[in-house]
């Protein structure tokens, strides 16, 4: 009796692979491939594992045999990272289709100008940040590494401080004296943090950073280091952080208290947080994000904080957009402490005991490789917040208490990015910022100039700094 030939081989195969016996016709097609290296039972095998979706044995044959089945997984594996927004791997599998994308990483120098305030009932609530001027700067290093160095000068400024202002340690009685003119205004300290990241499936990061502060607060060091992977229909993140508070002159660069020359703030926050996106139905996504961290500053009070965030999103199948997402939000935070004043031992950072939100709000990013990008976010609710009775002083109560705070109110907030491609080297960007609470309402703004030291046609993602 004679045995199969070659092509009958290949009929019955298929034939598996017709009838879902997806594991028979692997095992077929993959006898057949390793005799002869051949194409057609190279897409045989292809389709067989793809079917299973087993793409980590797929690459263990690859790595087994050579020839076109090994084209067939980097094309598709090249496929798969340029719609995830992996560029840089998707050039590595397929340099033919995607390799132009690697040259976006290459070398990159932006100058940056920055304006941030924030205003509040009283003056003690208004704060200004200048940024005048950041460098930034981006290296890639090897296939898949990328390194950005930042250095900035800022300038940091908040409203007038009056005699009897419930602000450091003021006395308990009339017509107190300042033993100091108080400092309202802080120039040309500096700010750097360098990062490193890795793409690939599972991609590395880490940030370390550190920023001058007013003589007597400890350094401020900040940064976060974790690990993030994306797929077709989820995203994650998980990392451990420690965040400066830029909330007011006190929590951020630290304050020196007019009446006794004592110094306090300097607030960072350290703990762990966590976020995913998972895609149902092509258009459905579900986010949701938790964090949990402890405050601590120079002579500031400590403090407690979690928060956890949830909601739904449709993604709108628009013409001209990455996407196009709208839908609610829900999110809950907690610090066991009402620390946000600005007598001593406070931290002049919003920390209410319990803060309720619900928005609705829409997600976009333009279709990138074009001369012109932008990226936003808009949204608009209600919040509730109660923030506990407080000592003006924590670590020394006199006997004097802030008042609870307990209500509801409406909120809005915006944000637009956007680049353009000045040249096939330059690019000019800008972001924009506003938002309304029922305590303050925030605004910023940041210009920067890019050059680029290779000529690149198109925009991308990562060419929005901020």
């Amino acid at each position: 009796m004679r045995g199969l030939t070659t092509q009958e081989k290949e009929i019955y195969a298929w034939s598996l692979f017709q009838t879902g016996q997806y594991q028979l016709a692997a095992a077929r097609f993959e006898n057949l491939y390793s005799e002869s290296l051949d194409e057609r039972s190279a897409e045989g095998l292809f389709a067989a594992y793809a079917k299973m979706e087993n793409w980590e044995h797929l690459e263990r044959l690859t790595q087994r045999y050579d020839g076109p089945l090994t084209d067939l997984y980097d094309k598709h594996m090249g496929e798969v990272s340029f719609d995830q927004g992996l560029y840089r791997t998707a050039a590595k599998y397929d340099p033919g289709t995607y390799g132009e994308l690697q040259s976006t990483y290459e070398k990159r120098g932006s100058l940056v100008l920055g304006f941030n305030s924030k205003s509040g009932e009283t003056d003690l609530d208004e704060f200004t940040m200048e940024t005048l001027p950041a460098v930034d700067l981006t290296f890639p290093v090897g296939e898949l590494s990328t390194v950005r160095l930042e250095v900035a000068s800022r300038n940091y400024g908040q409203g007038q401080i009056r005699p009897g202002d419930a602000f450091g340690r003021v006395p308990n009685h009339d017509d107190p004296e300042f033993k100091l003119d108080p400092q309202t205004d802080y120039s040309g300290l500096i700010s750097a943090k360098l990062r490193y990241e890795r793409e690939g499936l599972y991609s590395p990061y880490i940030e370390l950073g550190a920023r001058q502060a007013i003589e007597g607060i400890e350094g401020i060091f900040f940064g976060e280091a974790g690990v993030k992977s994306l797929g077709n229909d989820y995203h994650w993140d998980v990392e451990i952080y420690r965040d400066p508070k830029e909330e007011s002159v006190i929590s951020a660069i630290g304050q020196r208290d007019p009446y006794t020359g004592d110094v306090w703030g300097g607030v960072t926050e350290t703990g762990i947080r966590g976020d995913f996106l998972l895609e149902f139905d092509h258009d459905i996504l579900f986010y949701g994000r938790a964090s949990a961290g402890a405050l601590r500053g120079t002579n500031v009070a400590t403090n407690e904080h979690w928060s956890v965030t949830g909601g739904f999103k449709k993604d709108f199948d628009l013409e001209g957009f990455e996407y196009f997402s709208a839908g609610p939000v829900f999110s809950y935070d907690s610090y066991s402490r009402n620390l946000g004043q600005y007598t001593f031992g406070h931290g002049g950072y919003f920390s209410p005991q319990s803060l309720l939100q619900a928005t609705l709000g829409v997600d976009f990013l333009t279709k990138e490789g074009r001369e012109f990008l932008f990226k936003g976010g808009l949204g608009a609710g209600v919040q509730q917040n109660t923030q506990d009775e407080a000592p003006y002083f924590p670590e020394g109560n006199d006997g004097r208490y802030y008042e609870v705070d307990d209500g509801s109110s409406g909120i809005f907030y915006i944000n637009l990015s956007g680049v353009h491609q000045l040249t096939d080297m330059f690019n000019l960007g800008t972001g924009l910022s506003y938002a309304v609470t029922p305590d303050y309402n925030e605004f910023s703004a940041i210009f920067y100039v890019s050059l680029r030291f290779d000529s690149v046609k198109g925009l991308w993602a990562h060419d929005l700094l901020y």
